[in-house]
Formats: C-alpha cells, structure tokens, sequence
C-alpha cells in the first residue's frame, strides 16, 4: 500500500491512508486532485499455486513447455468482489473508486495484466476470416465480467512488477464520463483500456447485449450480424506459452506454509508465444520517471 501511496504522490494526488486495519472492511486510501476525491483499494496478486506446481514438476536438468491458461479465474473475482464492498463502505455515490492490483516480484506470477483483464471485461479470443486471411482476436464480453457486475467500481489499475501502469475504464459505471475525464485518467493516458474506443478502431470485437455468455453458438451469430464484413468462425483457448528449464533447488524459504515443497527450483524461463493485447496507443503502460 505505501508504493501505491507514493506513486499517486508522485502524480500530483493528495493522499490519506483510510484503512490501517487490516480487518476493517474499508478502502486503503483517499485522494484528492482538482476537486475530485477518490477512493483506492489495493490488491496485491501472488503466487500462482496451480503454475508452481506444474513448473515444480519439471525433472532437473530438464526443459518442458506448457502451456498457461488466461482466462477468467474465480480467486481473482473474490478480490473485486471484496474490493467492491469496501470502496463501498467509504465512497459517496459521487466519488470516484480504483480497484489497484500490483504485481507480485515472483517467479510463478505469468500474465498478469492479461488475467486481470479478462477477469473484468470477460474476454476470449475469436477466430475470424478478415482481409483475406484468418486471424484471433480478442472479444470483450464474451464471458461474465466482473465490471458488469460491479458497477459502481469505476475503473482498475494494474500495476506490473516493472513499474509500468494500465488503467481499465468500467464503461458499465454511473460515472464513467466523468471517471474517463478525470485527474487520474489525464495522468495515465494513454495507458488506457476503453473498449468501446478499441471497438471503434477495429482493434477487438465487443458483445454489447444480453445474449446467453454460455451459449456460443449465439455469441458467434450476434458478433456476425453486428460486424457483417467479418466471416467469425469459433471461440479458441486464450492462453500463452511457457518453455521452464530447472538447473537446480536450492532451499525453501516458504516451504513451511503448505508443507508440500522441500526447496523451490531455481528457474531459467523463456516466453514462446503468447496472446495480447493489440500494441496501440490505447494500451500503452504508463511507466515511473526515471
């Protein structure tokens, strides 16, 4: 919470820290910029138990790909869900509220951004037929998103191990015309995700209707009457790849927490592929001044 609290400082915010408790059901802070007040909770997101495991798997000496699901994962949406209960308890309905993820400096945190994303804007990957060839491309609301069903949180921030900063705009919030000309969208432009602006640039597909998410026969047929030029042929896994290479263990530091590990490997990790974003000025991660 104080890195966070030292960057918006560094942005020009104001800064009082509201929730020193840890067991109090409040947001971590409230800022104050150009009249505007609001408020911050912050989430840390670690260890991937599930890739630990499978990379701890790996003999010594031995190198393995696999591969790394990025889609919608339940222990993250229970950190929206509460996020959503405190901004809650503090903001009045005029305040502006930031769910704030930071990444955790681990070896088993792959894709982080990319998870946070389709965990709020229920995003899968579409095979399509354009311009003569068959490409992917993302498709926002083809799953459940948790910024439909929490609506009064205004935006999220995903702050990478880097540094480098994304803000995700909730377009579904009561304030999101004023949340998108805010002190806080101006400081991160253009590391901003607003779907309805990468639908109109053709950079991704959008389902902006009620029809059935478990139904994919009707999401193909909604996204072909609504974008006709485009020949859509199936949802495919949306994943990247991971080549691990295992030179050798050294003692746990944390085995004592789950009692399944005697010493955690010393990792030699290559990315092999892997899907994105599309590189844009839309997407573009804010980073700290050197």
């Amino acid at each position: 919470m104080e890195l966070v609290e030292r960057r918006l400082k560094a942005l020009g915010f104001d800064v009082t820290v509201v929730n020193v408790s840890p067991e109090e059901r409040r947001p971590d802070l409230r800022t104050s910029k150009d009249g505007m007040i609001m408020f911050v909770e912050v989430k840390t997101r670690v260890t991937n138990h599930a890739l630990r495991r499978r990379m701890e798997s790996v003999a010594v000496g031995d190198m393995q790909s696999f591969l790394v699901p990025l889609d919608k994962k339940n222990f993250l949406s229970n950190y929206v869900k509460k996020a959503n209960a405190q901004l809650g308890a503090a903001a009045s309905p005029a305040d502006f509220r930031l769910l704030w993820f930071r990444e955790d400096n681990d070896l088993f945190v792959h894709d982080f951004r990319e998870q946070i994303g389709t965990t709020l804007l229920g995003m899968r990957m579409v095979a399509v037929l354009r311009d003569g060839g068959s490409e992917r491309f993302p498709c926002f609301y083809a799953a459940p998103a948790d910024f439909f069903r929490y609506r009064e949180i205004d935006g999220a921030m995903v702050e990478q191990v880097d540094g480098a900063l994304t803000l995700f705009l909730n377009q579904f919030s009561p304030r999101e015309a004023a949340f998108a000309s805010s002190p806080i969208c101006q400081a991160i432009a253009p590391a901003i995700v607003d779907v309805r602006d990468g639908d109109r640039l053709g950079q991704w597909y959008v389902i902006d209707s009620d029809v059935d998410r478990k139904d994919d026969d009707a999401l193909l047929s909604f996204l072909r009457k609504k974008y006709q030029a485009v020949d859509f042929l199936q949802f495919t896994p949306y994943a990247s790849g991971l080549s691990v290479e295992i030179l050798k263990f050294q003692t746990a530091l944390d085995s004592g927490k789950s009692g399944k590990y005697d010493g955690f490997p010393v990792l030699w990790m290559l990315r092999i592929f892997g899907d994105s974003y599309p590189a844009s000025s839309s997407t573009a991660c804010a980073r700290p001044a050197a």
